[in-house]
Formats: structure tokens, sequence, C-alpha cells
């Protein structure tokens, strides 16, 4: 491994344009910290401004405004639960533990799944950053006016980076995030030929467990397309942005969804076997894995280099009564065919 190498990004981050979001980030706290260090309020609480700002960034435009409409909510949320109890009986020990309660019990009440770090956030500012009055005396409106201004400043700089760099790299936001799903699953197949020849049980309940992240990435990789999707058809009515197809690639993730159920049942199957498979049964799964990754390096290849070339004529697997494992192997070379059928008119439809 050269020097250099070793400052080099993971192959992950280079799909998820991580460069790309470095020099925006780079830029936007610079405009971020020139704006508020003019300001003689919002100087006064940079932390805000980059907190938000950071928390904001975001490839699609639509999506960093959502996240900045969380924060402002959550701070809310923070700001008013504090502010009662401060202002009733002051701030001391017992107070700044009772209003952290207080924000934790009002989060839970509105989801009870989680509590919100931003609305925690901002109950510790509201009494470890007080701000005073003209008189000199602790004034809870200065601070939340402080807060809230420091806030929106960072949110509103982020949005507008979100925005030229949406504008700019709108073109790769699908593609690389498609082949980043494809390689995720790629390993998962992989698993599949590791736990079969493993047989051990830990290992494949392991394997079951870390197919969450795989799905979590699925959902948030889609929610980005469908929000991307809003964006350029807005864009399109003020700015010169051509249309991408954007159906199509939601469409492609919908069907990586499927392909990770799919995985997931055969996990579910291999848990559930208690015996090694015979050996012309392994040979059978050798193959279908085989032409599953195949397929998907395959797939991969097309949308980095945008060609349509010819699959080979026997990758699709043909199964005459297979057990779950083949037959969801089948399923799953199914979808890929799918997807690459997707890809080869998407790619006739460009060219026109």
């Amino acid at each position: 491994m050269t020097f250099l190498s070793f400052f080099k990004l993971k192959k992950q981050a280079e799909l998820l344009d991580s460069k790309a979001f470095i020099i925006k980030a780079f830029f936007a706290v610079l405009t971020a910290y020139f704006i508020a260090s003019n300001s003689p309020l919002i100087s006064k609480d940079m932390i805000s401004v980059l907190f938000g700002l950071m928390l904001t960034l975001e490839a699609v435009t639509l999506t960093g405004i959502r996240y900045g409409m969380d924060q402002v909510y959550a701070s809310l949320l923070g700001a008013a639960s504090t502010a009662i109890i401060i202002s009733l009986f002051g701030i001391n020990m017992f107070t700044i533990a009772l209003s952290m309660s207080f924000t934790m019990y009002v989060c839970l009440k509105i989801n009870w799944r989680e509590v919100s770090p931003v609305a925690m956030f901002t109950s510790i500012y509201m009494t470890q950053y007080i701000q005073l009055d003209s008189a000199g005396n602790p004034s809870v409106w200065n601070t939340a006016i402080l807060r809230f201004s420091a806030l929106l400043t960072g949110i509103l700089v982020a949005i507008l980076f979100n925005f030229i760099f949406s504008f700019i790299f709108y073109r790769s936001i699908a593609s690389k995030r498609i082949v980043f799903i494809l390689n995720d699953l790629k390993r998962r197949i992989i698993e599949i030929r590791n736990s079969i020849d493993s047989m051990d049980k830990n290992q494949r309940f392991n394997y079951q467990l870390d197919l969450a992240g795989t799905f979590n990435n699925i959902d948030w990789i889609s929610k980005i397309l469908i929000d991307r999707k809003k964006e350029l058809n807005f864009l399109k009515k003020v700015l010169p942005v051509k249309e991408d197809i954007n159906d199509v690639n939601i469409e492609i993730m919908k069907k990586l969804r499927s392909i990770c159920h799919f995985i997931f049942d055969i996990n579910h199957e291999l848990l559930k076997q208690e015996n090694d498979f015979d050996e012309n049964k392994k040979k059978e799964i050798r193959i279908s894995e085989e032409k599953a990754l195949y397929l998907i390096d395959f797939i991969s290849s097309m949308i980095i280099d945008k060609t349509s070339s010819p699959l080979k004529p026997d990758t699709l697997l043909i199964i005459e009564n297979g057990n779950r494992i083949l037959n969801n192997f089948q399923n799953i070379h199914l979808e890929l065919y799918s997807i690459y059928d997707s890809l080869c008119t998407m790619h006739s439809k460009r060219e026109e």
C-alpha cells in the first residue's frame, strides 16, 4: 500500500459522492462562518450555526430542507420545554435535571421510539448558554432568539449549497447509489456461500441480523431518489435541467429491495437447516450464486460505463421443482434481468 493510498476513501464512500460532500461542506462552512462572524447577534453562537449547517447538508435539496425543518421543530420542543421550567423556578441543578427530563418526556410522548438529540441539545443550551437582557438579567427570550437565529443561518446556508451541488452532480446521484446497493447485495450473496460452507449457526444468525443494514440503506437511497425526482420536476420549470429517468431508477430500487428479501429468505432457510447439504445440492446453489454475482457485476458495469452490452445467453437460471433456496435464487435472477432490461431501455432513451 502506497503512502497516498492510505488517504484514499473506501469505494463505498466514493459511490456516495463523499469527495463532493467534503468540498461542499468546506465552502458551506466558509460561507456560514463569514456571514455569522459579521453579525453582532449570530457571532455569539457559532456552534449552532455550524452544527445546524452540517446536519442539513444532503445530496438532494429537498432532503436537506426536511432535515432542517426537523431541527427547527426539535429545537422548538427543547426550548419550550426548558423555558417553562426555568421561567418558573430559575436555573439550578434541580431545574436543569428536570428540564432535560421533561424534554425527554415530550419527545417520547410525540414519538415513543426515540429522543431527539437536537431537542436535548437545545434544552442544555437554554440553561448553559443563557443570555442577558438590557438590565443584565438572565433572559429566556434572548437566549431563544440567539439559538434560532444561529440555527436558521446554518440551515439556510446548507440549503443553498445543497441546491448548487445537486444541480452540478444531479446526473450521478442515482447511478452511483444504485451501484452502492448492488455491491452490498453482492457481499450478502457471498455471505450465503460462506454460511453454507461453514454450517455455523451463529454466523448465519449474524448474517441475518446484518441484512437490516442493507434494507435501511435501500430505504434511505429510495427516499433520496424520490426527493430528487420532485426537485428535478421543479428545477425543469426554472432552469435548463434535462429530464432524467427518475421513475426507472426508483423502480430499480424497488427491485433491489425485493432481491434483499429473497436473500433474507435464503438465510432464514439456512438457519433452519440442521444437516449439511449433499454435494449435488451444494453444486446447484453454487451455480446459482455465481450467476447472480455475474449479473450484479454486469449490471454495475452497465451503470458505470453507460453501455448496453448483451448478456451471455445462458445466464438465466431455469429451475424445475427446486427447493426454497434455489427458487429464491431464481427470483433474484429474474429481478436482476428486469433491472438489465430497464437499464437497456434507459440507455436507448438517452441516445435518442
